[in-house]
Order: C-alpha cells, then structure tokens, then sequence
C-alpha cells in the first residue's frame, strides 16, 4: 500500500482552496493517495471535525497521514500540531480537534511544528521541487495550503519529525461532550446532525439496556420514541425513530425524511435513554 494523506477542512468545495492544498501535496509527493474525509463541515465547528475524524480515522490503513484543517485561529499564535499515535499520524492546529481521535488510538507522542525549521527540512527532502518556491513565504490566511500541506508530505515521507518540530506534553483539548450514567439510566447529547438530518447522540450501545426508551429534549418539548428499532422500515414512512447507527452510538432518525428539521432539534441537545 503506498501513502495515504487525508484531508478534513471546513473549506467546501465551492471555492479553489481544497484544490491548491491538493495541488501542493501532489507536486511533493506524486504517487500519494489522498482521500476526502469531508469539507463540509461549518466553518470553524470544532466540535463535529473532532467527530468525524474520530469517525473515519479507524479504517485506514497504518501510517496513513491524517491532516485537519479546521482553524478558526489561523494566522495567530496556535500551534501547528502532528500527534504520532499507535497506528497513524494526526496534523492540525492547537485548538482540540486532533484530540479524540489521537487518545482514541493510543497517543504516543505529541509534536508541535518549528515554522522557521520547516522550509529548511523540506528543501532537504524534497529538493529542486518547484513547489517550494511559491509557499516559502506563507500566507496568514491559508496555512492549509502553505504549512500544513507540505507539513504532511514531510512527515508521509517518514522522516524524522524532530528535525523541525520540539515534544510537546499536552495539547488543547476538545469540547466534545461524554454521556453521563443517572439514576434512571443514560444522559447524552447531539454532538453531529449529518446530510440526512440524522441526529447523531454520544450514548454508546453499550450504555443502553434492554427494552430502554428514548427521549429527546429540545427547547420545552419531550418527545418520546419508545425503544431502539433495528432498521428504518420498521417505522413508517416520515415517522421518527430511534436506533444505533454505523458508528455503534444512539441515533434518532426520521424514515425518509429528515429528523433534524422535523423535530426541530440541533447539536447540544438532550437525549434520555430511560430504563423501563
């Protein structure tokens, strides 16, 4: 298997930034495979790149280059981080969304990036790259293409990471809410609503006993879905359920339609799971 880079952002596809990147890690490393996890995400929302990072990392092969570029602090003082884990590398800012999926998968290591020290070990590794001339001096409002970009190529390439960057011992850490165990049963949150309106919970299935109901909470209204379904068709066409999705966590899901507009429901609110 050859390298693999991924690449996550808040960039859309709109515009010509997702392809400059591109662009970039194509011209240092030509026979790389980068794969789209998404650019989709609303700008600056910490919160769901983290999860969906922590999502889609887990099925990639080992070594894989896993770059984040969701930066609402570009162009200050944050870090530019690369996190050496027990199978893969996460590189992106200081600012906590690298953190779930690197302590989910074994942190080891933890570096942050020397921006003098950068343009000097990336001529040593890709020398007479003519790519290198045109990002020697980075813009301060596009680091995904300038630092974080070539960043990813150089560590891709497995060399030494301490040639341009210091060990850090902790980095900023996220904002991700964790369920928590009541008397009851389980409270969680929303913490992602994806293009289908499914509105994605943080209360793992093996939090939930048997026959439990589900409750959402949002604004003054408590809406009931009665136990977990196994399938959407279970329920009929436009009426709303509760089930475990893909990623083996609750989610309320509207058949054929869309939860998230139906229930008038978002990120952050409450989601019950009751024992009977």
């Amino acid at each position: 298997m050859g390298k693999v880079i991924t690449l996550l952002t808040d960039f859309g596809l709109k515009d010509s930034y997702v392809s400059e990147m591109k662009g970039v890690i194509y011209s240092l490393l030509p026979d790389v495979a980068i794969v789209d996890i998404s650019h989709e995400v609303r700008q600056g929302d910490i919160s769901s790149a983290s999860f969906l990072l922590l999502r889609a990392y887990r099925y990639f092969p080992r070594g894989t280059v896993h770059l984040v570029v969701v930066d609402p602090g570009v162009g200050t003082s944050r870090g530019v981080l690369c996190c050496r884990t027990e199978n893969c590398y996460f590189i992106g800012p200081d600012n906590g969304v690298l953190a779930p999926a690197a302590e989910n998968d074994n942190l080891k290591y933890i570096f942050s990036l020397n921006l003098e020290e950068l343009p000097v070990a990336l001529k040593e590794v890709f020398s007479g790259s003519f790519i290198l001339e045109k990002i020697k001096t980075p813009s301060s409002t596009f680091h995904g293409r300038d630092i974080f970009a070539p960043f990813a190529c150089y560590v891709s390439t497995g060399s030494p990471i301490i040639r341009l960057a210091v060990k850090k011992e902790r980095m900023v850490a996220t904002s991700l809410p964790k369920p928590v165990l009541t008397e009851g049963g389980v409270k969680g949150h929303i913490i992602y609503v994806d293009r289908f309106g499914n509105l994605v919970t943080n209360i793992n299935v093996s939090l939930i006993e048997k026959d439990s109901e589900v409750f959402l909470k949002s604004g003054y209204q408590v809406i009931s879905f009665g136990k977990l379904k196994r399938a959407y068709a279970e329920v009929k066409q436009g009426e709303p359920l509760a089930l475990i999705g893909s990623f083996g966590t609750l989610e309320i899901a509207v058949n054929g339609g869309n939860a998230s507009e139906k229930l008038n429901a978002t990120v952050g609110d409450e989601v019950l799971v009751m024992k009977k």
